[in-house]
């Protein structure tokens, strides 16, 4: 309960996090990894390979599609949708 005009531990937390956040965009080369764009980047790039792992998987071993075919249709269409959520997320 907030008494005598106290911060939640939570907004404390988010206050210190916003403050380290704009010290590290101040610093050279760190700076520009703390970018929303570059945050945005590297979760997208982590979900799409994941996505090209999971579904290289399910075409290859399960539906028994050669790999040349499968691999040629899954990084073709991650490339395709990869660009379409750069996009969307106004990152390019």
């Amino acid at each position: 309960m907030k008494c005598c005009g106290e911060a939640s531990i939570l907004e404390q937390v988010f206050f210190d996090m916003a403050r380290i956040l704009e010290i590290l965009k101040r610093i050279p080369l760190i700076g520009f990894f703390a970018e929303k764009s570059f945050i945005h980047y590297a979760w997208m790039g982590s979900f799409f390979s994941l996505l090209n792992i999971i579904l290289l998987w399910l075409l290859i071993d399960f539906f028994l599609i050669p790999t040349l075919i499968s691999s040629t249709i899954v990084v073709g269409g991650t490339f395709l949708l990869r660009y379409a959520f750069f996009r969307w997320f106004k990152i390019m």
